[in-house]
Formats: C-alpha cells, structure tokens, sequence
C-alpha cells in the first residue's frame, strides 16, 4: 500500500516576524513518519497589512489552511509543546534535509509523474509551485533511478 501526495514551495507572509518567504507544503498530510512534521497554518494573505492568529481552527480551516512542514531536524513534540512554528517552518533551501529524511523512511520520489505535470499549465495557475510528487510504502521500495 502506498500514499501519494505532492510537495509544493508556496509565498508566504510570517505575521510573527514580519516577513515574506518561501515555504514547502503538502496537498495533504501523508501516511508514515513524516506526518509528525506536518503542521496545518492559515494561508496568510501576502500582505502586511492582515494578522491574525496563525494556528488554525479545524472548523475554520476548509480553504484558508495550508499544511506546511516544520524542519526535520528539531524534535516536533517540543515544538508543539512551545508553538514555535513560524521559525521552524522549512523552506526550499532545505529541501536536501527533507530528501535525505524522505529516503531513509521508506519513500518514494515519484519522478516520472513529477516530470508529466511539471508542465502542466493548470498547475501554473497558483501561488504553489511544484517540486515532487512522493509515494511512502510500509516497506523499503525497489526503486530504479533512470537517468
């Protein structure tokens, strides 16, 4: 059995410290251990001119939420324990922590379905931007790299 879901890096306006940057999100929270790294944040209009709390509501969050991942490399239940999300959040440049993670806990990048939407035009209609689509299999899967 596997689970797919896709990896974008979305704009995003940090209220907390009062920024604009990239962070990578999820279009859904995903079987196996990298659940424990999925945090659902209100998708904040990329103004500085709205704040409002950024942890979300489950009732309020059908449309206004996103799920982004906090880095890997802290301890998720400290984090949620002292709600530090906006500077834990991870971004694109980070991503080499998230492929290593990804690896070594039995997933897959699904490189061929990446690279058949990779152009898809309706994809391009959205602050999201594509980076990989990812299966996770309960066991460690045979895969072939194709150059």
């Amino acid at each position: 059995m596997s689970n797919f879901f896709a990896i974008y890096y979305q704009p995003y306006y940090d209220n907390v410290n009062e920024c604009y940057k990239n962070i990578l999100t999820l279009d859904k929270i995903p079987n196996g251990p990298l659940k424990f790294y999925v945090i659902k944040i209100k998708n904040n209009l990329l103004s500085p001119f709205q704040t409002y709390n950024n942890i979300c509501n489950t009732n309020y969050c059908n449309n206004n939420c996103i799920y982004a991942l906090i880095n890997i490399q802290y301890n998720y239940k400290n984090l949620y324990l002292n709600k530090k999300f906006c500077n834990n959040i991870m971004t694109p440049n980070e991503i080499d922590i998230l492929y290593d993670f990804l690896i070594n806990n039995n997933y897959a990048i699904e490189t061929q379905i990446t690279n058949i939407n990779f152009n898809n035009p309706n994809l391009k209609n959205t602050n999201k931007n594509l980076i990989n689509y990812v299966s996770y299999y309960n066991q460690k899967p045979n895969i072939t790299y194709i150059r």
